[in-house]
């Protein structure tokens, strides 16, 4: 799709630096206006030229300042007398050679006429207004410059926000939010580029979702020929035949469950069945069963305990797929199972960690996905009957409760996960 010259974010982007130059170029045109001489001033020193001689038998030797005053004030030019015990300047300025003009004025010195009488010198110039004002300069041309600063600085800030909010929604994309659209206004690039990335999000969102339809529906059609299977086996006479069998059904039941479940908790927060419950009561009676059969399991219980409402089931589930995960990928190292509070109605986190090998950097930012195997790099093997379904529901189970699925590798080795709970 082409963009029409007129919005082109080039010809925007030029028209603001534009601006920007004629702002500090209207300054140094207002700035030259006020400081220049008017021409009744130009007037005024071709006729001192003519009347200077005049103007200083006037003023008289030694000088009458009054007078020099009055002529001063009549012919709209500025007098410096200078002499024995007398410097005395018409409106206070006093250049009395090269050195003393400032550097910005420099055709000063060819603007006025110097007459010697007696023992005073008399300095003739138009009254240049430019000079009182050398702080009212600074002060224009910084304060145009910063003007011309911030608002180019706000229009090029106005230009570039598509381009902020189409990186926010590349960032929930890749989160897998597929709803979020960028919301293009005009005609320029940059609607067009987001306009492009809402037809591939829109593509992307089709595609997934099609995706788990069919999980949905193959894993749906799958539970009634597995169970027919499993009542079938217990019509076979050889039992090693049938307990192969039946642990294949079992693997396949269990990965149809897993899919089944994860095709729902995707669907939102109505499938919750939540409750009330004892977050440290909880926490024992989910681990008892694993300190029993001698799990090397660690319970940490760090602040106060707290009524929380959550999905008993979905969350016990979420749980001990964290602890066999750590069984699985950690051997026999230690793990931790922490609960941490912040009160009544502040947010709480659980996290499982362990000190097995940890996890590629490369994958952490994958895992929970469906489907994604991470035993080769936790212990170099695959293990029966893993589907890589058990932390991508994990992460179901998690964000269903509105909750954020945080997986990093410890410090001094070992791998955490943590699902950090809002305030209630």
């Amino acid at each position: 799709m082409k963009v029409h010259p007129m919005h082109s974010v080039f010809i925007k982007l030029l028209g603001a630096f534009s601006a920007a130059f004629i702002v500090i170029l209207i300054a140094l045109m207002a700035l030259r206006f006020l400081t220049a001489a008017s021409p009744n001033m130009e007037i005024s020193i071709d006729k001192a030229r003519d009347y200077v001689q005049y103007l200083v038998y006037e003023i008289g030797n030694p000088p009458d300042l009054d007078k020099a005053r009055d002529i001063s004030a009549s012919a709209g030019i500025s007098i410096v007398i200078t002499g024995p015990d007398l410097k005395w300047s018409s409106h206070g300025i006093y250049f009395n050679d090269e050195d003393d003009f400032p550097y910005f004025f420099p055709d000063w010195l060819d603007r006025q006429i110097v007459i010697e009488s007696g023992n005073y010198s008399f300095r003739f110039s138009e009254f240049h207004s430019d000079l009182p004002l050398s702080l009212a300069f600074w002060i224009i041309m910084g304060s145009a410059v910063v003007v011309a600063l911030l608002a180019t600085y706000f229009m090029v800030r106005h230009l570039l926000k598509p381009l902020r909010e189409m990186y926010g929604v590349a960032l929930e994309l890749g989160r897998a939010n597929w709803k979020e659209r960028v919301h293009p206004k005009g005609n320029d690039e940059f609607a067009v580029l987001g306009k492009a990335l809402n037809s591939m999000a829109d593509q992307i969102e089709r595609h997934i979702l099609s995706m788990h339809d069919l999980l949905g529906a193959i894993s749906h059609e799958l539970r009634s020929p597995l169970t027919r299977m499993k009542v079938a086996l217990e019509f076979i006479n050889d039992k090693s035949i049938s307990e192969s069998l039946s642990e294949e059904i079992d693997v396949l039941d269990r990965l149809t469950g897993d899919l089944l479940e994860q095709r729902r908790l995707a669907e939102g927060q109505g499938f919750l069945n939540r409750e009330d419950l004892s977050l440290h009561s909880w926490l024992d009676g989910l681990s008892k069963s694993y300190l029993l059969e001698g799990f090397p399991l660690t319970i940490r219980k760090e602040g106060p305990d707290r009524l929380v409402r959550l999905d008993r089931s979905r969350m016990e589930l979420a749980v001990r797929n964290l602890l066999e995960n750590a069984r699985k990928y950690a051997s026999d190292s230690p793990v931790d199972l922490t609960v941490h509070s912040n009160g009544a109605d502040g947010g709480f986190y659980l996290e499982v960690a362990d000190r097995g090998p940890g996890v590629p950097e490369a994958m952490l930012v994958r895992l929970g996905e469906p489907f994604l195997l991470g035993d080769r790099s936790r212990s170099g093997r695959r293990d029966s009957g893993g589907f890589g379904l058990g932390l991508s529901i994990v992460k179901a189970v998690a964000e269903a409760h509105g909750a954020v699925f945080l997986p990093e590798n410890r410090a001094g080795g070992g791998f955490s996960l943590r699902l950090v709970f809002p305030e209630s």
